[in-house]
């Protein structure tokens, strides 16, 4: 007997499958769709159109941080914000900054590999700048305004877990006051 999909004769001696018409799934898979193949592509681009439509749909939203009124098509899940809320750096005056912990983990990110680049700041005990450090509360954040930068210090990965196992005294640490001071305020903007 041949398999319906492949017209292989004898095929189906070797595969048996659904009662004995095709000699594997993969042919009697490919048969089935090759029969449906322009209904299946009908659906296909009915839904592709319907996704469209709706991106192209402007929902209205109050914003949540300055209650103003907008237009916009955002995902679920999303905070509703205008633009000008969504990202609060732009906004923000660096002058007003007293601590560079005051901004974003990203924000301070890009400052502190913005620093590396120019050999701006290494790891307080060995001096390493070969890639990114961590920011290290040198006397915890229990105590009273933690993100002092007397109570900061920028740290290689390795000190940084030997500092947590207690390997290494507060009082190696040099703070992001004495080694940096102000200096990141010229990295902020790139």
């Amino acid at each position: 007997m041949k398999c319906k999909n492949c017209k292989i004769k004898d095929a189906v001696k070797y595969g048996r499958y659904t009662s004995g018409e095709f000699c594997s799934k993969e042919c009697a898979c490919s048969f089935s769709t090759k029969e449906k193949r322009s209904e299946i592509n009908e659906k296909v681009s009915k839904t592709l159109k319907n996704r469209q439509r709706r991106k192209k749909e402007l929902q209205k939203y109050i914003c949540e941080k300055c209650g103003e009124k907008f237009e916009d098509n955002l995902r679920k899940g999303r905070r509703i914000r205008c633009k000008n809320c969504r990202r609060r750096t732009k906004s923000l005056d660096i002058n007003s900054i007293k601590y560079i912990t005051e901004l974003s983990r990203r924000t301070v990110s890009k400052i502190i590999n913005r620093m590396l680049i120019d050999n701006k700041i290494s790891c307080s005990i060995c001096e390493w700048n070969e890639g990114r450090g961590h920011i290290h509360h040198i006397n915890g954040k229990k105590i009273k305004n933690p993100d002092n930068h007397k109570n900061l210090t920028y740290v290689c990965p390795n000190h940084h877990t030997l500092i947590h196992e207690n390997k290494i005294k507060k009082e190696d640490l040099i703070n992001l006051q004495t080694q940096i001071g102000e200096k990141w305020r010229n990295y902020y903007l790139g």
